[in-house]
């Protein structure tokens, strides 16, 4: 009959590109990079070559944090890291 392979999940991925993190966060790429260029964009960048991707991980933690600017974000960040 039906030969039914085990299910593969699914992962996401670790690091997202710009159109990803849009789409993650429920926002248009320009929206996104006037928040950068604005200094409203907490996550930083982890830069692979030319490409620019972000952390998942990092993106919940900062949705979580209530999305604060790149500066507060970047002291909670450190706070965090010291304990």
């Amino acid at each position: 009959m039906g030969d039914k392979s085990p299910a593969v999940p699914v992962i996401p991925p670790a690091l997202l590109d710009a159109p990803q993190t849009c789409g993650y966060l429920g926002i248009g790429k320009t929206h996104l990079h006037e928040m950068v260029r604005a200094g409203k964009f907490g996550p930083s960048p982890v830069r692979l070559g030319r490409c620019v991707r972000y952390r998942r991980v990092e993106l919940d933690a900062w949705l979580a944090a209530g999305c604060p600017s790149r500066e507060r974000w970047a002291m909670l960040s450190k706070a965090r890291a010291d304990q």
